[in-house]
């Protein structure tokens, strides 16, 4: 009986304080599921939002010079997501010539004391700057990055890294007009190019993440759809025309 007794009193604790222990555990596992669950679906909402102001930016434009506001609106929204990029550039290619016509924006060049002369690099302001030439030489491009419209057909995503060595930066700042470069050029950059039906969309990381890639081809995914609405060669025509 004595036996039975100290078993008794000895067990049952001990029993209900790992079932507490066991109950607490899970408790914890299910609120840090529930916080992951959670993080997750703002982070798919706040994807959406900025998926369809993209699409909405682009559904407004009236002529090629509103493609400027999209790049601007698709740089705001990635920044916004979280990616650290210092610019964004759209590639628009035209299949038939190959000829490629950028937009580029990135932080304003002013911010860290640079000035420039370039007429086609334009303050949006204090914050951005963007890249529009009004006549784009395809040559410059195809010379920087060989075989690009080739990997553009693929459809698939490709990365690199930085190629801007000395020579290119030197030449840069000449052709900008820049007392000094840009903090975007040079080694060590990660660049990722998201191809969509009408030419590229192309950041640059430190390091590379996935994630970032999920929110340049989920906001790439918007541009494309809109821009079936506005002809990418005639956007070109006219802005080879001048």
């Amino acid at each position: 009986m004595s036996t039975d007794s100290e078993f008794t009193a000895d067990f049952l604790p001990k029993l209900f304080a790992e079932k507490r222990f066991s109950m607490r555990d899970e408790n914890l596992k299910n609120a840090a599921d529930l916080q992951r669950e959670l993080v997750e679906t703002r982070r798919q909402l706040a994807l959406q939002q900025a998926t369809q102001r993209v699409h909405n930016a682009v559904l407004a434009m009236k002529q090629s010079d509103d493609l400027v506001q999209v790049t601007v609106t698709m740089y705001r929204e990635l920044v916004s997501l979280g990616v650290e990029t210092p610019a964004l550039s759209i590639q628009l290619i035209d299949e038939e010539s190959e000829d490629i016509w950028t937009c580029a924006v990135g932080e304003n060049p002013r911010r860290q004391g640079i000035s420039w002369t370039l007429p086609d690099l334009v303050e949006i302001d204090e914050e951005l700057a963007v890249f529009a030439p009004k006549v784009y030489q395809p040559q410059v491009h195809r010379d920087y990055s060989p075989g690009f419209v080739e990997r553009w057909r693929t459809g698939q995503v490709w990365t690199h890294e930085s190629e801007e060595d000395k020579a290119k930066i030197e030449q840069w700042m000449e052709i900008f007009g820049l007392n000094r470069p840009l903090p975007a050029w040079g080694p060590g950059w990660m660049v990722i190019n998201v191809p969509f039906a009408h030419g590229t969309v192309g950041f640059r990381e430190r390091t590379f993440h996935q994630e970032s890639v999920v929110a340049v081809q989920a906001l790439t995914e918007a541009l494309s759809l809109a821009m079936c609405a506005f002809s990418t060669s005639s956007t070109w025509r006219r802005r080879t025309a001048s």
